[in-house]
């Protein structure tokens, strides 16, 4: 493994996925304040088969919600986009900046160079989880809404492993 090549990646990249991240959390927030106004009897008044086969429990309050309509679909969204984008933009950049004879003649094997590289994008994909489960304990307790039994951890973890799996 090449620590150069792991460090220079994740400090080209980190702003992007900063921004990703941040946006994502700001957006869970603003999500929780305009659904913490919102009748949920449109939900609570569906059967209860119907709101199993769409993951609405009976103690599913606004907080569910929000999770559900921003981490669960634009969260994962942008971090599998990020991921994607680290992922073919790592040798497709080197390509473009003329780098890649320099970093192919180390006297390191490509294996090393990939592993390097993907050592680089689970870091990255790591600290935007690690922001997102930030933002989503913070979201919560800033505005004083009840999130039921909704394991936030788990969503992040989840968002995490596809991140790494696209990437």
């Amino acid at each position: 493994m090449l620590a150069t090549i792991t460090t220079k990646t994740i400090r080209d990249r980190w702003l992007s996925v900063a921004i990703g991240a941040g946006t994502m959390a700001l957006l869970l927030i603003g999500g929780m304040a305009i659904y913490r106004d919102l009748d949920l009897s449109i939900y609570t008044g569906l059967p209860e088969a119907f709101r199993s086969l769409i993951g609405i429990t009976a103690d599913t309050d606004v907080g569910g919600l929000a999770y559900g309509a921003i981490y669960s679909s634009y969260g994962v969204l942008v971090i599998a986009g990020l991921a994607i984008s680290l992922g073919s933009g790592s040798f497709a950049r080197e390509e473009a900046n003329g780098t890649m004879g320099l970093l192919l003649g180390n006297p390191k094997s490509r294996t090393d160079v990939v592993v390097s590289k993907a050592i680089a994008l689970i870091v990255l994909m790591a600290s935007a989880s690690a922001v997102l489960w930030l933002g989503g304990l913070i979201a919560p307790s800033i505005l004083d809404v009840n999130v039921g039994s909704l394991d936030v951890g788990a969503l992040i973890i989840h968002m995490f492993v596809h991140a790494v799996f696209y990437g």
